[in-house]
């Protein structure tokens, strides 16, 4: 359109043209920079971002937060709480939100959430993201580092992407939000918000998959990418638009091959523009109530500035996904983080996945056979008692129903209902076998 406009020169043919530049535009004089950072499994929970380039004082740092198979903390030192999401399996309709915590507090810190309301322990852990969000001040820091807290199993991923933007209005920047944790597609499928004219339409994607690249998930039509990254085996994408009216914004869908179902995870969130007469009053943003009596360390994330880089650090994403390669599908670093070994043929699998039962929850080792601490294959009577002719979930139950069950082993109808605890998970590579250790989500 824009080729045969320019060869016009009539005033209705300028005219359009002239408007034609102007939205083509808009989705642009928003955006200041945008960062990536991610903590590997041998990173012991470290997670450092780079400011984005051009960072300046007044700006809206929006910090999309995510993490897999481990909790996220629900609050940030200097950072105000905002949306969220976190799912606990694959199949979860509905998102957890952070709201929704009725027992703060892990050990002595404070910062994360023991028990989630009509949820139980252990909840919220399989898939996350929760955003948080802080005006720049005259000091704008050159990184920003978060320390994640360790899991009984080892130091699980965590990635974040972060955006700096202007003409946010900086007293309510949140006008609505919306997640979702399954929407049963390949693609990502953002859902529906309500909208202000001028304000700006995000939307982040946290992925329990890695991609190849980020044509995987294409932006929705009429959005843009604003940054990208993939690990060992998950990936973050974030959107953005421009909107143009009050109206709701529809549910948004990324193009692409997109991936397997149900391992996404969505939020929409509209950002109101700082000309208070082109948008509408907002509602307050989300912000948890926290328990008064429980006090916010000071040793919980610092932005004091640290020289590691952030993995993807330029405004515009690259062509090619984040693939470092200590983050390559080799099984010995993953026990070295997981399970404290060395030994090649005692490693956890690539990816060990939780299932939460009721209150029982089990750390989920697939392709493995459970080993004792001794690395003993054990034996039927002594160390296990062995069941034929059941499935996975029958085996599961057996388990969880029976106080004396530390995990089991199926494989091919057969299960090891073990009653021997194997203190670090310990676990043989074995295709076509799963291991399940019971996690005392009560100490969690």
């Amino acid at each position: 359109m824009a080729i045969i406009l320019d060869g016009c020169k009539s005033v209705v043919c300028l005219f359009f043209l002239a408007l034609l530049r102007k939205i083509e535009a808009l989705p642009d004089d928003w955006l200041v920079g945008s960062t990536t950072g991610y903590a590997g499994y041998g990173d012991g929970g470290k997670l450092i971002i780079n400011s984005p380039s051009n960072t300046a004082e007044g700006n809206m740092l929006i910090l999309f937060l995510s993490r897999t198979d481990s909790k996220l903390p629900h609050k940030l030192d200097g950072w105000e709480t905002g949306p969220s999401c976190l799912k606990s399996f694959n199949e979860q309709e509905e998102c957890i939100t952070v709201e929704e915590c009725n027992i703060w507090g892990e050990g002595a810190d404070s910062n994360y959430c023991k028990s989630y309301l009509n949820y139980g322990y252990g909840a919220g852990r399989d898939l996350a993201t929760i955003v948080f969000y802080k005006k720049v001040g005259a000091y704008v820091p050159p990184t920003y580092t978060f320390t994640l807290k360790r899991a009984p199993w080892g130091f699980m991923p965590g990635w974040a992407i972060l955006v700096a933007l202007k003409g946010v209005d900086s007293t309510s920047p949140i006008l609505s939000y919306s997640g979702t944790s399954n929407d049963g597609k390949s693609s990502s499928v953002f859902p529906s918000v309500k909208g202000a004219k001028n304000g700006i339409l995000l939307m982040s994607m946290a992925f329990d998959d890695g991609v190849l690249d980020k044509l995987s998930f294409r932006e929705p039509k009429g959005a843009k990418l604003v940054n990208w990254l993939s690990g060992f085996d998950e990936a973050g994408f974030l959107y953005s638009k421009r909107l143009n009216s009050n109206s709701k914004t529809g549910k948004q869908t990324t193009r692409g091959d997109g991936g397997e179902k149900r391992k996404d995870l969505m939020i929409s969130l509209v950002l109101n523009a700082a000309d208070p007469t082109s948008a509408p009053t907002p509602a307050p943003s989300p912000t948890p109530s926290f328990a008064p009596s429980v006090p916010v360390p000071s040793s919980v994330p610092s932005s004091v500035p640290s020289p590691v880089p952030s993995p993807v650090q330029s405004s515009t994403p690259s062509s090619a996904p984040f693939l470092l390669s200590s983050y390559a599908p080799s099984f010995t670093p993953v026990a070295a983080a997981l399970n404290e070994l060395t030994e090649v043929d005692l490693t956890a699998p690539s990816k060990p996945v939780l299932v939460e039962t009721s209150k029982i929850e089990f750390q989920v080792f697939k392709d493995a056979a459970c080993r004792t601490d001794e690395n003993d294959k054990g034996k039927d009577g002594k160390e296990y008692e062995k069941i034929e002719k059941i499935d996975v979930v029958e085996c599961r139950k057996k388990c969880s129903g029976d106080n004396k069950c530390t995990g089991f082993e199926y494989s091919s109808n057969s299960c090891e209902v073990w009653s021997k605890i194997s203190s670090s998970f310990r676990t043989k590579r074995k295709n076509g076998y799963t291991c399940e250790w019971k996690i005392d989500v009560q100490k969690l």
